[in-house]
């Protein structure tokens, strides 16, 4: 008897990118077609590497429309198809089911979810910014210190600067798109952005 789908709920957004890449990593909706268990993750190689269970099929991804997605809406995402995505387990575990009609069935469920709609939800997406693009006031170079202002918050950083003050600082900034109500994302981020400036100052310094 095939089992029922179970899902589990995302619970933040899946958004990232790692450091020195041109864009962010793929994200989608993995169902195990063995045990009916559904998630939904980012991918976490570079260069697109998958596990055995999922170059065997016994495990399907079907990517999301845009690695953007708020928790939410990848949530209402797998609601919606948790209907299609019963079927597909069921007829993974008769054996009456051939191949060729399963990989049409997963196709098209994967067609529909790259599908779904969400342009015209604003709260759909997280907001991705750069730390250059948030911070108005324009960051002022010298040999020794960088003085951030973002009309809340000012941080001076030089070479001698901590991972702990930069961290303590990168917390206290807002996590929150004032206008949506969405996520909001530094990309990259204000830590990796700041060491940065830091490592930048060390070599001004021993130069």
């Amino acid at each position: 008897m095939a089992p029922t789908v179970s899902i589990t709920n995302a619970t933040d957004h899946l958004y990232c990118m790692y450091p020195l890449q041109q864009r962010p990593q793929g994200t989608y909706i993995e169902m195990d077609l063995r045990d009916g268990t559904m998630t939904a993750d980012y991918d976490g190689e570079i260069g697109g590497g998958v596990p055995e269970s999922v170059w065997n099929g016994d495990v399907i991804r079907l990517p999301l429309p845009t690695p953007e997605l708020t928790a939410s809406k990848i949530n209402e995402i797998m609601e919606g198809i948790v209907d299609d995505a019963q079927e597909l387990v069921n007829a993974y575990h008769d054996e009456q089911t051939d191949r060729h009609t399963l990989n049409d069935a997963i196709y098209s469920l994967q067609h529909r979810v790259e599908a779904w709609e969400f342009a015209d939800d604003p709260s759909a997406t997280i907001t991705v910014t750069s730390p250059e693009e948030w911070f108005e006031t324009i960051t002022t170079y010298d040999s020794t210190v960088v003085t951030i202002d973002d009309s809340d918050n000012i941080t001076t950083i030089t070479a001698g600067t901590t991972d702990e003050e930069i961290e303590r600082f990168a917390s206290t900034l807002p996590t929150v798109d004032d206008n949506t109500g969405a996520p909001l994302v530094f990309e990259p981020s204000i830590s990796y952005w700041l060491e940065r400036i830091r490592d930048q100052l060390d070599t001004i310094e021993d130069a």
